[in-house]
């Protein structure tokens, strides 16, 4: 059996490692529900970037979600040009 989830990977870098600490806010609209889901993730000094998948669990105490605390769900989508 095999199970496969769709994820985006999304990521900052702070290519010189001048900001320090610094708060990184990951926002993905919805198109279709018209909702964003927010992910805030703090960067302690001497870290230069991070990358986060999208969506994510929300069983990870760190989830894209609304201001209400829902969680983005993966949903299929056909890709441009594919056979659907």
């Amino acid at each position: 059996m095999v199970s496969t989830t769709a994820h985006i990977k999304l990521g900052i870098l702070d290519k010189y490692g001048q900001l320090g600490p610094y708060q990184a806010t990951f926002v993905v609209h919805s198109e279709r529900t018209g909702k964003d889901y927010l992910l805030v993730k703090d960067l302690a000094a001497g870290q230069s970037g991070i990358d986060v998948l999208f969506p994510t669990d929300p069983s990870d105490p760190n989830y894209f979600k609304t201001e209400g605390g829902e969680a983005a769900a993966a949903t299929p989508a056909a890709i441009p040009g594919s056979a659907a």
